[in-house]
Protein backbone atom coordinates (compact mmCIF):
# COMPACT_ATOMS: atom_id res chain seq x y z
CA UNK A 1 0.00 0.00 0.00
CA UNK A 2 1.31 3.45 -0.91
CA UNK A 3 2.29 5.54 2.10
CA UNK A 4 0.86 9.06 1.81
CA UNK A 5 4.09 10.50 3.22
CA UNK A 6 5.93 9.09 0.21
CA UNK A 7 3.75 11.22 -2.05
CA UNK A 8 4.65 14.50 -0.38
CA UNK A 9 6.21 15.24 3.03
CA UNK A 10 3.46 17.74 3.85
CA UNK A 11 0.77 15.04 3.62
CA UNK A 12 -0.22 13.24 6.79
CA UNK A 13 -2.90 10.89 8.11
CA UNK A 14 -5.46 12.55 10.36
CA UNK A 15 -5.06 9.66 12.81
CA UNK A 16 -1.37 10.43 13.29
CA UNK A 17 0.66 13.47 14.27
CA UNK A 18 2.09 15.17 11.23
CA UNK A 19 5.82 14.89 10.64
CA UNK A 20 6.69 18.56 10.48
CA UNK A 21 8.36 19.61 7.24
CA UNK A 22 9.59 22.74 9.00
CA UNK A 23 12.22 23.11 11.68
CA UNK A 24 10.98 22.92 15.25
CA UNK A 25 12.41 24.01 18.60
CA UNK A 26 11.84 21.91 21.68
CA UNK A 27 9.33 23.42 24.08
CA UNK A 28 11.55 22.30 26.97
CA UNK A 29 8.64 20.25 28.38
CA UNK A 30 8.77 16.54 27.42
CA UNK A 31 5.05 15.93 27.88
CA UNK A 32 4.18 18.85 25.62
CA UNK A 33 6.71 17.88 22.95
CA UNK A 34 5.06 14.47 22.64
CA UNK A 35 1.76 16.11 21.70
CA UNK A 36 3.11 18.43 19.01
CA UNK A 37 3.96 17.69 15.37
CA UNK A 38 7.73 17.69 15.01
CA UNK A 39 8.13 17.37 18.78
CA UNK A 40 8.31 21.11 19.42
CA UNK A 41 7.23 24.64 18.53
CA UNK A 42 7.21 25.16 14.75
CA UNK A 43 9.51 27.70 13.12
CA UNK A 44 8.15 29.69 10.21
CA UNK A 45 4.56 29.10 11.29
CA UNK A 46 2.13 30.66 13.72
CA UNK A 47 1.25 29.21 17.10
CA UNK A 48 -1.83 30.71 18.76
CA UNK A 49 -1.87 30.63 22.56
CA UNK A 50 -5.24 31.55 24.07
CA UNK A 51 -5.30 32.93 27.62
CA UNK A 52 -7.98 33.96 30.11
CA UNK A 53 -5.89 37.10 30.65
CA UNK A 54 -2.33 38.22 29.93
CA UNK A 55 0.37 37.41 32.47
CA UNK A 56 -0.74 33.90 33.48
CA UNK A 57 2.74 32.49 32.79
CA UNK A 58 2.86 32.51 29.01
CA UNK A 59 6.42 33.81 28.87
CA UNK A 60 7.68 31.32 31.45
CA UNK A 61 6.15 28.61 29.26
CA UNK A 62 8.13 29.91 26.27
CA UNK A 63 11.35 30.61 28.15
CA UNK A 64 13.12 27.28 27.28
CA UNK A 65 12.37 27.71 23.58
CA UNK A 66 13.46 31.37 23.50
CA UNK A 67 16.77 30.37 25.06
CA UNK A 68 17.38 28.03 22.11
CA UNK A 69 16.87 30.70 19.44
CA UNK A 70 19.86 31.64 17.25
CA UNK A 71 22.10 34.06 19.18
CA UNK A 72 22.34 37.77 18.46
CA UNK A 73 18.86 37.84 16.93
CA UNK A 74 16.06 39.93 18.42
CA UNK A 75 13.08 38.77 20.40
CA UNK A 76 10.27 41.14 19.44
CA UNK A 77 7.27 41.86 21.69
CA UNK A 78 4.36 43.53 19.91
CA UNK A 79 1.44 45.08 21.82
CA UNK A 80 2.59 43.56 25.10
CA UNK A 81 0.03 44.69 27.71
CA UNK A 82 2.67 44.94 30.46
CA UNK A 83 6.02 46.66 30.66
CA UNK A 84 8.70 44.00 30.09
CA UNK A 85 10.93 43.43 33.11
CA UNK A 86 14.48 43.74 31.80
CA UNK A 87 15.81 42.43 35.12
CA UNK A 88 13.89 39.20 34.72
CA UNK A 89 15.00 38.72 31.11
CA UNK A 90 18.57 39.24 32.29
CA UNK A 91 18.10 36.72 35.11
CA UNK A 92 16.85 34.28 32.51
CA UNK A 93 20.13 34.82 30.57
CA UNK A 94 18.18 35.91 27.51
CA UNK A 95 19.26 39.54 27.14
CA UNK A 96 22.90 38.57 26.71
CA UNK A 97 22.23 36.65 23.49
CA UNK A 98 18.92 38.09 22.34
CA UNK A 99 18.26 41.84 22.18
CA UNK A 100 14.71 42.57 23.32
CA UNK A 101 12.57 44.93 21.21
CA UNK A 102 9.27 46.11 22.69
CA UNK A 103 6.86 47.62 20.13
CA UNK A 104 4.08 49.39 22.06
CA UNK A 105 1.31 49.69 19.47
CA UNK A 106 -2.00 51.31 20.34
CA UNK A 107 -4.45 50.10 17.71
CA UNK A 108 -5.46 46.97 15.83
CA UNK A 109 -4.05 48.20 12.53
CA UNK A 110 -0.70 49.21 14.06
CA UNK A 111 -0.37 45.88 15.88
CA UNK A 112 -1.02 43.85 12.74
CA UNK A 113 1.26 46.07 10.65
CA UNK A 114 4.14 45.80 13.15
CA UNK A 115 3.81 42.02 13.41
CA UNK A 116 3.60 41.52 9.66
CA UNK A 117 6.53 43.81 8.87
CA UNK A 118 8.69 42.08 11.48
CA UNK A 119 7.98 38.73 9.84
CA UNK A 120 8.26 39.92 6.24
CA UNK A 121 11.70 41.37 6.91
CA UNK A 122 12.78 38.23 8.81
CA UNK A 123 13.89 40.61 11.54
CA UNK A 124 13.81 38.42 14.62
CA UNK A 125 14.43 35.03 16.18
CA UNK A 126 11.00 35.11 17.83
CA UNK A 127 7.90 37.27 17.53
CA UNK A 128 5.46 37.46 20.46
CA UNK A 129 2.31 39.41 19.67
CA UNK A 130 -0.66 40.03 21.97
CA UNK A 131 -3.70 40.34 19.70
CA UNK A 132 -6.24 43.10 20.34
CA UNK A 133 -9.96 42.71 19.79
CA UNK A 134 -11.16 42.66 16.20
CA UNK A 135 -8.66 40.25 14.67
CA UNK A 136 -10.25 38.18 11.89
CA UNK A 137 -9.34 34.96 10.10
CA UNK A 138 -8.20 37.09 7.18
CA UNK A 139 -5.70 38.88 9.45
CA UNK A 140 -4.41 35.58 10.85
CA UNK A 141 -4.05 34.09 7.38
CA UNK A 142 -2.01 37.11 6.26
CA UNK A 143 0.32 36.79 9.26
CA UNK A 144 0.64 33.06 8.59
CA UNK A 145 1.80 33.72 5.04
CA UNK A 146 4.33 36.27 6.31
CA UNK A 147 5.64 33.76 8.88
CA UNK A 148 6.31 31.16 6.19
CA UNK A 149 9.15 33.30 4.84
CA UNK A 150 11.08 33.14 8.11
CA UNK A 151 12.74 30.65 10.45
CA UNK A 152 11.40 32.52 13.46
CA UNK A 153 9.18 31.32 16.25
CA UNK A 154 5.88 33.18 16.02
CA UNK A 155 3.43 33.23 18.93
CA UNK A 156 0.13 35.07 18.89
CA UNK A 157 -1.62 35.54 22.24
CA UNK A 158 -5.40 35.67 22.03
CA UNK A 159 -8.28 35.52 24.50
CA UNK A 160 -9.38 32.08 25.63
CA UNK A 161 -12.90 32.45 24.27
CA UNK A 162 -11.45 32.74 20.75
CA UNK A 163 -10.83 28.99 20.79
CA UNK A 164 -14.56 28.65 20.07
CA UNK A 165 -14.07 30.46 16.76
CA UNK A 166 -12.59 28.90 13.58
CA UNK A 167 -9.03 29.90 12.77
CA UNK A 168 -6.55 29.19 9.94
CA UNK A 169 -3.72 28.87 12.50
CA UNK A 170 -2.40 25.26 12.40
CA UNK A 171 -1.53 25.04 16.12
CA UNK A 172 -3.89 26.45 18.75
CA UNK A 173 -3.51 25.88 22.48
CA UNK A 174 -5.59 27.09 25.42
CA UNK A 175 -3.74 27.98 28.63
CA UNK A 176 -5.28 27.91 32.08
CA UNK A 177 -3.52 28.70 35.37
CA UNK A 178 -3.04 25.66 37.59
CA UNK A 179 -1.26 24.98 40.90
CA UNK A 180 2.50 25.30 40.27
CA UNK A 181 2.06 25.90 36.56
CA UNK A 182 -0.25 25.82 33.56
CA UNK A 183 -2.81 23.42 32.16
CA UNK A 184 -2.65 23.28 28.38
CA UNK A 185 -5.44 22.14 26.08
CA UNK A 186 -4.38 21.54 22.48
CA UNK A 187 -7.46 22.66 20.57
CA UNK A 188 -5.99 22.26 17.08
CA UNK A 189 -2.96 20.51 15.65
CA UNK A 190 -2.04 18.57 12.53
CA UNK A 191 -3.09 15.20 13.84
CA UNK A 192 -5.82 13.55 15.89
CA UNK A 193 -7.78 15.49 18.47
CA UNK A 194 -6.02 15.77 21.82
CA UNK A 195 -8.53 14.77 24.50
CA UNK A 196 -6.21 15.09 27.49
CA UNK A 197 -4.70 18.23 28.97
CA UNK A 198 -0.97 18.70 29.33
CA UNK A 199 0.29 19.93 32.70
CA UNK A 200 3.38 22.10 32.69
CA UNK A 201 5.05 22.82 36.04
CA UNK A 202 6.58 26.28 35.87
CA UNK A 203 9.49 25.88 38.27
CA UNK A 204 11.19 28.84 39.94
CA UNK A 205 14.12 30.55 38.33
CA UNK A 206 17.52 29.01 39.13
CA UNK A 207 19.41 30.71 41.93
CA UNK A 208 22.40 32.84 41.13
CA UNK A 209 25.84 31.52 41.92
CA UNK A 210 27.05 32.24 45.45
CA UNK A 211 30.28 33.65 43.99
CA UNK A 212 28.49 36.28 41.93
CA UNK A 213 29.26 39.81 43.12
CA UNK A 214 26.27 41.95 44.01
CA UNK A 215 23.73 39.50 42.64
CA UNK A 216 20.69 41.13 41.11
CA UNK A 217 17.39 40.33 42.82
CA UNK A 218 15.68 37.34 41.26
CA UNK A 219 12.45 38.41 39.58
CA UNK A 220 9.93 35.66 38.92
CA UNK A 221 7.86 37.45 36.31
CA UNK A 222 8.97 38.61 32.88
CA UNK A 223 6.19 41.22 32.77
CA UNK A 224 5.06 43.75 35.31
CA UNK A 225 3.03 46.95 35.59
CA UNK A 226 0.15 47.22 33.12
CA UNK A 227 0.40 49.69 30.27
CA UNK A 228 -2.28 52.37 30.27
CA UNK A 229 -3.09 54.00 26.95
Amino acid sequence: MLDVQNIHPALWRASQLAASHRATISTGWAGLNQQLPGQGWPCGAITELCLPQPGVGELRLLRPALAQCPPKQQIVLVNCPFIPSAQCWANWSLLQNHPLLWVNTQSLSNTLWAAEQTLRHDACAALLCWLPKGVTSKHLRRLGIAAQGTQALCFLFNHLHQLQQPSPVPLRIGLQPAPQGLQLHIAKRQGPACHTSVMVALTDLPRLSATTRRPAPVVSHALYQPVFH
